[in-house]
């Protein structure tokens, strides 16, 4: 298209055709940057040449740029536009075919299923009876996600059917990729697991193949929902990280370890930050005051952290004015060692990590840990709490708190998991529960109670006497006190209290 385009004999009107053409292609491809661009070619040569397109065209082109682009707020508000101008009765059977796809589709982006399943009932209707092959395999493809999406899962795998019979006539491979990635977010949303991940691995390695990074249907926040499964369970990592950073997809509500964060802070143990995983190092000296700001606003929770409370805290001996200075350019500096502006947020005075963009070990561990009533739930909390809340920085209010609040929330959680463990019979697991906590706190002897208690169960006398010994040398030696007498009884056969 490129050499018709340079043409400068070209016609008009040809121009602007081809122009519009060349936005499909990338939109296709999903290729944002460059579809935008061709669309703004589109309109300048539109309003260069005096040519008028009818507004309802102009408006769904709009619309697809927009969506294609990921920007939301402006699909709304041209398809409220388009729905209000367009006039329904006026149009073609073809050109309401189209109307009625592109609302489909934006009820889908919002994940407005019943309102879209009401819609797609017409348009399914009057693309049948056009014969209109393209349109009904778009329209079978967002019934069966509406469909899955209310829970209707078995209509939903009617309309897949209804999908799978068109395919022979059109034998496009982006089509089999689309279906088999809705086949996948049935099989996920009804719980079939098994057959998920293989439509995943299926579809996956077919995008691999092909290098799509786009879909028949594009719905950012459905493929999000594959990737981030296909990321946990090892399917196509590789592809599936190219599809986030490609389309610079939104990470899933889940927020997955796996995914491809663009920033990554690891504050339980190690202070890290890793950038699309390299981990951030400093040839010289660290940059003291950015860290110390990031460390601030971690300690407290990194959302809606009040500016003027991290700068008094900081530079408390400078007056106002020269503290907010200060505060502007430790900002300025660590959004520059984050690699983006827009990696920290700053509105009404509240700073916060941006979540699109940042995943943090302590986020994810306060997810994890209310829910940790299992092994898999409380292994994952495990695997997140590498140490104690930044625990090479220097002691400081800010963080010894919520230190406190993380360690006390991992060991509860040690506790009722290794506790149930040990009351369904399952010592061994539970003794071993407790020995991996005593690696987080070496100096709770509630800890050790467990374990004693798992392993004298057991039968293992020998092993129970051993943690028994570690647990009166560690408090001798940190406190200067014994085990306590509920402990202690344990040893002699005693009953506890």
């Amino acid at each position: 298209m490129r050499p018709i385009l340079s043409d400068r004999n070209l016609a008009d009107f040809h121009r602007v055709w081809w122009q519009l053409t060349e936005f499909h292609h990338f939109r296709q491809v999903g290729d944002s940057a460059a579809a935008t661009q061709a669309l703004e070619a589109w309109r300048r040569s539109l309003a260069a040449t005096g040519l008028r397109a009818p507004e309802a065209a102009v408006l769904m082109v709009e619309m697809w740029g927009a969506a294609g682009g990921g920007d939301l707020a402006s699909v709304d508000a041209l398809m409220s536009k388009l729905l209000a101008t367009a006039g329904y009765a006026a149009l073609r059977p073809q050109e309401r075919t189209l109307l009625l796809s592109l609302h489909a589709e934006w009820l889908l982006l919002r994940r407005d299923f019943r309102a879209e399943a009401d819609v797609l009932v017409t348009a399914i209707d009057l693309t049948t009876s056009l014969g209109c092959e393209g349109h009904a395999i778009q329209l079978q493809l967002a019934a069966a996600i509406a469909r899955t999406g209310l829970g209707d899962f078995a209509v939903a795998q009617e309309h897949l059917d209804q999908l799978v019979a068109l395919l022979p006539a059109v034998g496009a491979e982006k089509v089999h990729f689309a279906a088999i990635q809705v086949a996948a977010f049935r099989a996920l949303r009804c719980g079939d697991r098994a057959e998920a991940e293989a439509c995943l691995e299926r579809a996956f390695a077919l995008g691999r193949h092909y290098g799509y990074v786009n879909t028949f249907l594009w719905l950012p926040w459905l493929v999000a929902e594959l990737v981030g499964h296909a990321l946990a369970r090892g399917i196509e990592t590789e592809y599936a990280c190219r599809l986030v950073r490609a389309r610079q997809l939104p990470p899933p509500a889940d927020r997955p370890t796996a995914w491809p964060w663009p920033v990554r802070i690891h504050c339980l143990g190690p202070f890290e930050i890793h950038l699309d995983g390299i981990p951030l190092t400093f040839p010289g000296k660290a940059p003291k005051r950015p860290l110390a700001l990031l460390s601030g606003l971690l300690s407290r929770g990194g959302r809606q952290v009040g500016a003027q409370a991290l700068w008094d805290a900081l530079w408390p001996d400078r007056d106002g004015d020269a503290a907010a200075d200060a505060f502007t350019m430790a900002l300025h500096r660590m959004r520059k060692l984050l690699g983006s502006d827009a990696a920290i947020l700053l509105q009404d005075g509240r700073l916060s990590l941006n979540p699109a963009l940042c995943w943090v070990d302590a986020w994810a561990f306060d997810a994890c840990i209310d829910t940790a009533e299992d092994i898999p739930a409380l292994e994952a909390a495990l695997d997140l709490y590498r140490g104690h809340f930044l625990e090479s920085d220097a002691p400081h209010a800010w963080s010894l708190a919520t230190r406190d609040r993380h360690r006390a929330q991992m060991l509860r959680a040690i506790e009722r998991v290794a506790g149930a463990e040990a009351a369904a019979g399952r010592h061994e697991v539970a003794e071993r529960i407790y020995r991996r906590g005593q690696s987080i706190d070496p100096l709770c002897e509630a800890l050790f109670h467990g374990q004693i208690r798992s392993l004298l169960t057991l039968g293992q006398r020998a092993e129970a006497a051993r943690a028994f010994a570690r647990c009166a040398d560690v408090l001798a030696a940190t406190f200067s006190v014994r085990p306590s007498p509920d402990t202690s009884a344990l040893m002699r056969g005693l009953p506890t209290r």
